[in-house]
């Protein structure tokens, strides 16, 4: 799914407000929740994991 997809998505289901978010690596936000629905489509991202003991990255784009 591409972006304009998503957000022709997200009218056609109601949503009114649309806010786009370019969030910088960090660690989970832990155990939370919303008073209210979200939804989110994630364009690239990149994961970091230790194989071995050594650090390796992947970074994957939609």
């Amino acid at each position: 799914m591409n972006e304009r997809d998503f957000e022709q998505q997200l009218k056609d289901d109601g949503f009114q407000e649309i806010e786009y978010q370019k969030l910088d690596p960090r660690s989970g936000k832990g155990r939370h929740r919303h008073h209210f629905e979200i939804r989110g489509l994630v364009i690239s991202s990149c994961v970091s994991r230790i194989v071995a003991a050594l650090p390796a990255s992947s970074t994957r784009r939609s």
